[in-house]
């Protein structure tokens, strides 16, 4: 139901009630029943905000027996209520805003709007006023209007009026030069058309003298003198009824925030004033660092920006009083340009084996950068903002001989990389010192060895008394810049062949070499540092292999069982001398003691190592029986 309206309720009790029973009607818990009858009672009620969702209920009862009740909840639909708004007196080129305030309705839902009692074009949706830069035009009667929807389509209103009385200044007539000669009196009568509010009070000053005022419109200067030539200045006043004196003053600049942009993108900015005393403004532009930058206008334009226009700019804006004197304001704003890094370029860098070494790169970039080092996928270093990026080796070794990977970003545009290569003069150092070869007179000789260094070593291989072997063939092939193979072959192996040679391998920082002992192939030397652990049902067995006797050589992990001879064979292939080879030996007994063998065999024969015990350990069995678990 909606306020003011009003209603009928009814409420119906089965007519062969005996006695007839007595109704009575209650509203929350005031009772309102205004008259009786027989069997169905009506009551009319007027719809009352205050009433809103308390429940009116009917009781029925007869014999004084406990009533029969029925109700229901009522919902009273009404306007809201606008908060009482006051004048607002305000001053020509001010920025006003006002927000209308209600106390909501039901339903709560409330539309707001304002008119303009003179105005019939004028509309502003939302509770909220809004009139930048306000002139004297827009004085006069607003009208705050609030609206809610009720249920049967009609609508709740309430509207509140208010006043905007805009103040300004007297606009003084122009006054031109006065031409008088010396002796005679002068008297000037300043005009000017009244302000909001309309007194004015008039004074005159003189530019160049502080001291001097006249009040009143006229100026008098009787038997005036050369000394009184000059500018002199007719101000007219009007009091505010806040207190502020209305005369001419200058715009106001707002304050302005540092533009962060990218290079290469357009920015555009604008400038933006609270009008002075006459409010018709004039704004350019200039560069601090650069006299001869001017844009006019009050907006900005730096299309497609460089880095070479960031600075301080300055927004500057006028206006001119009668008088033809300037008010101006002026903000500063930086600009500045962000763009992503550029390394520097350098050639490579080499030192000496041991010397300590800084890798640097200079990086230009705004904002400043993150820098990350690697050697392949292998993270070395960050730097977090920096402009020069170092990566130092305090004691280097023929290793560090690397392509380094520099990565650059700052968070404008892509990731930036650039390769620094170091390179270190170190002597030769060889993968291995000592080599035997096993051939036969059928297999030819064939070995290498890398050696690292820097410069590519020379070589030579000779016996071990100093002569050469004059049917050996000898290459060298570089795998990088400080990693050579060195390769030695002979396809007939004679008598001759077999002994112990020297290769040595030199530059100008040292030299190295590497024995080679070619020998008849023979039986594999025996497995070593055989080492066994046993498990509960099995044994990890494991050993270093040996020379293989210059033939291939594959192993057998023997087994025996000390408690009934049982054998057990693993066979493993040779995976290089020098290796660590591991196998598991399984399905053995628990608490019981093994002995291991490893066999190394070629085609030339085997050997066999010294058998090693190991007791399995006690084994855990589990029985299962209603459910339970029985160790």
């Amino acid at each position: 139901m909606i306020e003011g309206n009003q209603i009928s309720v009814r409420c119906a009790v089965n007519s062969n009630a005996f006695p007839a029973p007595t109704l009575t009607w209650h509203r929350g818990s005031t009772d309102v029943t205004k008259r009786t009858g027989a069997f169905i009672y009506d009551i009319t009620i007027t719809g009352d905000r205050t009433d809103n969702t308390k429940t009116l209920e009917c009781r029925a009862t007869n014999n004084n027996k406990p009533p029969k009740t029925a109700s229901t909840t009522l919902n009273v639909e009404y306007p809201p209520i606008i908060n009482a708004l006051s004048q607002q007196d305000i001053t020509e080129g001010s920025h006003l805003s006002v927000t209308c305030e209600a106390t909501p309705g039901n339903p709560n839902s409330t539309t707001f709007y304002w008119t303009k009692v003179d105005n019939s074009g004028f509309g502003h949706d939302g509770p909220t006023l809004q009139l930048p830069n306000i002139q004297r035009t827009s004085s006069g009667t607003y009208r705050c209007t609030t609206e809610n929807n009720y249920s049967n389509g009609e609508r709740g209103t309430d509207s509140q009026a208010m006043v905007i009385n805009v103040l300004y200044p007297p606009t003084i007539t122009t006054l031109p030069r006065q031409d008088i000669i010396e002796g005679r009196d002068l008297s000037i009568i300043c005009h000017a058309t009244p302000g909001n509010p309309s007194s004015s009070t008039f004074y005159w000053t003189k530019v160049d003298n502080l001291r001097f005022r006249q009040n009143g419109p006229t100026l008098q200067l009787p038997n005036i003198q050369r000394t009184s030539s000059g500018t002199y200045r007719c101000t007219a006043e009007n009091n505010y009824s806040n207190g502020v004196k209305g005369k001419h003053n200058p715009p106001n600049v707002y304050t302005m925030r540092q533009q962060n942009i990218i290079e290469g993108r357009d920015l555009s900015i604008t400038c933006q004033a609270t009008p002075g005393n006459p409010n018709s403004t004039t704004f350019y532009w200039t560069k601090v660092d650069n006299s001869g930058f001017r844009q006019n206008g009050p907006t900005l334009q730096l299309p497609n920006i460089q880095r070479t226009s960031s600075g301080t700019y300055r927004c500057k804006t006028e206006n001119n009083y009668n008088n033809e004197v300037k008010g101006s304001d002026s903000q500063a704003m930086v600009v500045n340009v962000q763009y992503q890094p550029t390394i520097d370029r350098r050639s490579l860098q080499i030192v000496n084996e041991s010397e300590k070494i800084s890798l640097t790169r200079d990086i230009v970039s705004n904002p400043v950068s993150n820098v990350s080092w690697y050697y392949g996928s292998q993270l070395l270093k960050t730097q977090p903002s920096v402009t020069t990026a170092t990566y130092t080796v305090e004691n280097t070794t023929c290793i560090d001989t690397k392509n380094y990977t520099l990565l650059v970003s700052n968070g404008i545009g892509n990731t930036v990389t650039a390769r620094v290569d170091l390179i270190v003069n170190c002597k030769p150092t060889p993968d291995i010192s000592k080599i035997t070869l096993g051939v036969t007179c059928t297999t030819g000789i064939e070995f290498s060895t890398t050696i690292i260094a820097y410069p590519e070593p020379q070589y030579e291989l000779q016996y071990e008394n100093g002569t050469r072997n004059g049917q050996m063939i000898t290459t060298i092939t570089e795998n990088e810049v400080n990693n050579f193979t060195v390769r030695i072959s002979q396809d007939v192996v004679e008598k001759s062949s077999f002994g112990v040679y020297h290769l040595r391998a030199s530059n100008i920082f040292g030299e190295t070499t590497v024995t080679v002992n070619i020998i008849k192939q023979r039986t594999p030397a025996i497995p070593r540092n055989i080492k066994v652990t046993c498990k509960v049902t099995g044994a990890m067995v494991q050993w270093i292999s040996s020379f293989n006797g210059g033939s291939t050589q594959n192993f057998t992990v023997i087994t025996l069982s000390g408690q009934d001879g049982t054998s057990f064979n693993n066979e493993l292939n040779d995976e290089g001398e020098n290796e660590i080879h591991v196998t598991y030996v399984s399905n053995l007994q628990p608490s019981v003691t093994y002995w291991f063998f490893v066999s190394a065999k070629n085609n030339h024969g085997s050997s066999s190592s010294k058998a090693i015990s190991c007791t399995t350990l006690k084994g855990y069995f589990k029985t299962f029986v209603n459910s339970t678990c029985v160790v």
